[in-house]
């Protein structure tokens, strides 16, 4: 059985972008700030090591709404020099 409504509905609904919306934009840049779960993943490393070092104070971090948090620029230069280099 044909429901006129939802077949007028269906008509209405996009399923797909128009041939002329040209191509899909570029992936977003990574964020700046990285969560102790990101950056853990990042280190691959567990996020219980990652916030032992915080509070140890051995890796750069700060404090966003009582959440830590980290600058992508201070940890790649925190591994550069942890690397020697």
């Amino acid at each position: 059985m044909a429901d006129p409504e939802y077949d007028a509905w269906l008509s209405w609904v996009p399923w797909s972008p128009p041939p002329d919306a040209g191509p899909l934009p570029a992936a977003a840049p990574p964020a700046p700030l990285m969560t102790l779960y990101q950056l853990a993943a990042y280190l691959n490393i567990a996020p219980v090591t990652l916030y032992r070092h915080v509070k140890r104070g051995l890796i750069p971090h700060l404090r966003v709404g009582g959440v830590h948090r980290f600058r992508r620029e201070e940890i790649e230069a925190w591994l550069r020099e942890q690397a020697g280099g």
